[in-house]
């Protein structure tokens, strides 16, 4: 894949097609669990297209019962740790004026930053537990990765 979005078809690898064949059955069953007509035919030995997977997935993510959890790839954080870093050590005068702080002091900056984006998501998993949904808690969190970005 890219960093814009496109991507390639290729096959599994033989040393993950059990773990790819392993993870399929459980979404397949935890999204069937929100359609009794789904979890019908699945419990009934029937295999479900993958069409029909996607949209029972659409469904229960529109009535709450399913909430997506998005992960992306390490790798587009290496750009942004640079040039956090960069901006956060560049001198304060010029024709791209930085912040002017020593590398160590900024690298500490960035790693109390990432620190706290992990820590957080404990007291964001009790609230969206204990006082507003996970549907709240995604969206709120969301908005305020968004606003921190």
């Amino acid at each position: 894949g890219t960093k814009t979005g496109e991507y390639d078809v290729v096959p599994i690898p033989p040393e993950y097609q059990d773990r790819f064949r392993e993870y399929t059955e459980h979404l397949t069953e935890t999204v069937a669990a929100t359609d009794d007509t789904l979890i019908e035919r699945y419990l009934g030995g029937e295999e479900i297209a993958r069409e029909e997977v996607i949209g029972a997935m659409k469904r229960g993510m529109a009535e709450g019962a399913i909430v997506p959890l998005f992960c992306g790839s390490a790798d587009l954080t290496y750009g942004m740790r640079a040039l956090l870093i960069l901006y956060m050590t560049q001198a304060v005068t010029g024709d791209n004026p930085g912040m002017g702080m020593q590398v160590g002091a900024a690298a500490a900056i960035y790693g109390l930053y990432t620190g706290f984006v992990y820590l957080l998501a404990l007291p964001g998993g009790w609230v969206a537990d204990n006082l507003w949904g996970q549907r709240k808690a995604v969206f709120v969190g969301g908005c305020i990765i968004a606003a921190g970005h």
